[in-house]
């Protein structure tokens, strides 16, 4: 153990002092290595640059490499020992496809066959190497290798051995996120063609063919498998890679609720999440009152009762990890209703408002529209204009004020036309007698208005906005009848002839 943890020592040191990159280790003084000429192109994302990349070939008989081959599955021979530095974990920082000119390490097999890549780890406790598959590789003649690597390290290139039918089984990635898609490859050599390939992901699913995807919901290490048969019905060795599925890099932080109201009594409620590591687990307390009422998932339709509501929603991801949200679900309904909505100034307008799922916690108000605010009943709007009139209802939940509104309701307020008479009867009479007077835009009888004879005012009897009746006062004479009002202007003239008074008929002027 001794001599191994001094070669590996002085091994160290050697590499420190060498140079290169980009496909040329350069000059080195270790023991064992030589300069390797290859050509690297880094993935997208790779945080370690094609010309950062050192690489040796390694001879097998070095005493501190020559246990790394003890580890070599049955089937297969070690066909090449490389070391690429700087020395990185899988996935952590390299990621790149690799093409090694190796003549002298050229392996039995020809053409496009296939074998597998290894990675090799020392171990400082127990001072012996770990060998981990990570990959196949692809060669052609005169010791070209073609692999990739999602580390760079100590890398064994294996062979397989004998003529018998054989498949391998690899992956573009050996770890990764929950729910990301991972490549499969199958290649075999020996078979008669056509070969079929049944894939097992180790997690209950499976797939058929050559190249397949599949992407893992729930964090695990899994066993994907391939069973190859060929044409003849032979059946290949079953070969496997390994795939660790880890935790969503981002965590959960964060869980949104968007509310919307369907019109129909019923509401959508949706949950948004920042990060987190899926399956999520959903508990919705709809009510607020410190319950779960629903675990349906991240998307729901309510139909509640009407009222105001505080409801929690908490989430939780596959590594336990737990946030919630407080939202509102606002289930009153208001609507207000004027009458008249058409008049002229000024004009009084009776406001009513219908409700449910008020309490004694809103505040019930309504927006006349003229600047002013007010309770339900009468409103008087003094000017000509169009208003627009809302009733809001405002509970505070949590300290913020929750406001429903109403539909608008709009007011038309115009300007009085004149009053107008259509008719005087009779158009003739004596004075006490009684004249009634048609038309239109008399409105009703407010403070101010009169109804005049030659200037004269006539008592008024009754007045409504189509007909007044009055009499005919002492001391008129024939003349013009004119209605006048305070709000508004005078009316079109009709004249009326005053008629002697009858006899018989003292006080009235006749002997």
């Amino acid at each position: 153990m001794r001599i191994r943890s001094l070669l590996l020592a002085l091994l160290l040191t050697a590499l420190t002092a060498c140079g290169g990159g980009g496909g040329n280790s350069g000059n080195t003084s270790g023991v064992g290595l030589s300069p390797l000429t290859f050509d690297v192109t880094p993935d997208p994302g790779s945080t370690v640059p094609a010309d950062d990349v050192i690489g040796y070939a390694v001879e097998i008989t070095n005493p501190m490499y020559a246990a790394a081959s003890s580890s070599v599955p049955a089937g297969y021979k070690l066909a090449a020992l490389y070391k690429f530095d700087p020395a990185t974990a899988p996935g952590a920082g390299f990621s790149g496809e690799f093409t090694v000119n190796d003549p002298g390490h050229a392996t039995s097999a020809a053409g496009d066959d296939f074998g597998v890549v290894y990675r090799g780890v020392w171990d400082s406790r127990s001072q012996v190497w770990n060998a981990f598959r990570s990959g196949v590789y692809s060669h052609g003649t005169g010791g070209t290798f073609h692999f990739h690597l999602d580390y760079l390290g100590l890398v064994e290139l294996l062979e397989p051995t004998g003529e018998q039918f054989q498949v391998a089984a690899f992956a573009d990635i050996s770890s990764a996120p929950v729910n990301t898609e991972v490549n499969f490859w199958a290649l075999s050599r020996q078979g008669a063609a056509p070969v079929t390939y049944h894939w097992d992901f180790g997690d209950g699913t499976s797939a058929e063919g050559d190249s397949v995807t599949h992407s893992y919901p729930l964090i695990n290490d899994y066993s994907v498998k391939v069973r190859a048969v060929d044409a003849l019905g032979n059946v290949g060795n079953s070969d496997s890679t390994q795939i660790n599925i880890t935790a969503n890099p981002v965590p959960l932080t964060k869980v949104t609720v968007n509310v919307n109201n369907n019109g129909d009594g019923s509401f959508d409620l949706s949950a948004t999440l920042d990060g987190g590591t899926p399956p999520f687990s959903y508990a919705w307390d709809l009510d607020g009152d410190g319950k779960t009422d629903s675990t349906e998932g991240a998307h729901l339709i309510w139909s509640p009762k009407s009222n105001l509501y505080d409801g929690t929603l908490s989430v939780t991801d596959q590594t336990g990890k737990q946030v919630s949200t407080d939202y509102i679900v606002d289930a009153r309904t208001v609507s207000l209703s004027a009458d008249p909505t058409d008049g002229y100034a000024p004009q009084d307008v009776n406001f009513t408002v219908n409700a449910q799922g008020i309490g004694a916690l809103d505040a019930v108000v309504i927006d006349f529209g003229d600047g002013t605010t007010g309770d339900p009943g009468l409103h008087t709007y003094k000017n000509i204009g169009l208003y627009v009139s809302t009733v809001s209802v405002t509970r505070v939940v949590n300290g913020q004020n929750v406001t429903l509104t109403s539909d608008p309701v709009g007011i038309n307020v115009a300007q009085r036309p004149n009053p107008h008479i259509d008719s005087v009867t009779p158009g003739r009479g004596p004075v006490g007698s009684t004249v009634t007077l048609d038309g239109s835009f008399f409105f009703s009888q407010e403070n101010g208005d009169s109804v005049k004879l030659s200037d004269v005012p006539m008592p008024v009897i009754t007045w409504t906005p189509t007909q007044i009746t009055v009499t005919v006062p002492d001391g008129a004479v024939d003349g013009p009848i004119v209605i006048h009002k305070a709000n508004g202007g005078d009316s079109n003239p009709v004249n009326f002839d005053v008629a002697p008074t009858p006899p018989g008929q003292p006080g009235l002027g006749q002997l």
